[in-house]
């Protein structure tokens, strides 16, 4: 059981890289606020991931609209937009 839960870290580190700048945000307002969740994130936290997603998805849509249409400057808008999301 230990091995698993020592294998597990670098997924750990992995995962809580990937916040967008929405989430980013969200968790220092909560952090001001004082909002310390014990397990999870605050309220601001989930609010900017939700954000992020967001973006994320509506530059998925861009992209996939700019590449069935040939629209080159669409697809790279929804490109953009995805990197701004913090999409990986």
């Amino acid at each position: 059981m230990k091995k698993l839960a020592l294998a597990m870290i670098p997924f750990a580190f992995t995962i809580a890289a990937c916040e967008g700048p929405n989430e980013e945000a969200g968790e220092e307002m909560d952090e001001a606020m004082g909002n310390d969740p014990v397990l999870g994130d605050g309220p601001m936290e989930e609010a900017g991931e939700d954000a992020d997603d967001a973006m994320n998805a509506k530059g998925e849509a861009m992209e996939a609209q700019g590449e069935a249409t040939g629209n080159e400057a669409l697809e790279e808008a929804g490109d953009e937009m995805e990197e701004a999301a913090g999409a990986q």
